[in-house]
């Protein structure tokens, strides 16, 4: 699982990765997989295609941030499941048009987020 986000929304990215960590879902999140010296992008490149689910944090942050675009561009081109949270109120018609055909989940608190998504991801498909 690929963790998309806006950098300004890091505080709430980096408590869902522990929380999702914490219920026993493994989940790729830059700022505690790439270390100091390492190449951003290529380790960022990589993760995101051996991944078979994104998740993507929605706020006004991140609906307009080219680099969470690119992730949830790349994921839909090669049909992995996507998983949008609108983790704070944003307006509605700035919904990225990628991720617009997928059910929302709706949660504010990272670790209710986080609880939610590792209860979808653990039932059959």
């Amino acid at each position: 699982m690929y963790l998309a986000y806006a950098a300004a929304d890091k505080v709430w990215a980096a408590q869902f990765s522990t929380a999702l960590r914490d219920a026993g879902v493994k989940l790729w999140f830059d700022a505690a997989e790439i270390r100091p010296g390492d190449e951003w992008k290529d380790a960022t490149e990589r993760a995101l295609r051996d991944s078979n689910i994104l998740v993507f944090v929605l706020t006004p942050n991140s609906v307009d941030n080219p680099w969470a675009l690119f992730e949830l561009g790349a994921a839909v081109a090669d049909n992995k499941r996507v998983i949008p949270i609108v983790a704070k109120p944003f307006d509605p018609s700035e919904t990225p048009p990628l991720i617009g055909r997928y059910r929302f989940l709706d949660e504010s608190s990272p670790t209710e987020a986080a609880r939610r998504v590792a209860e979808v991801v653990a039932e059959p498909a």
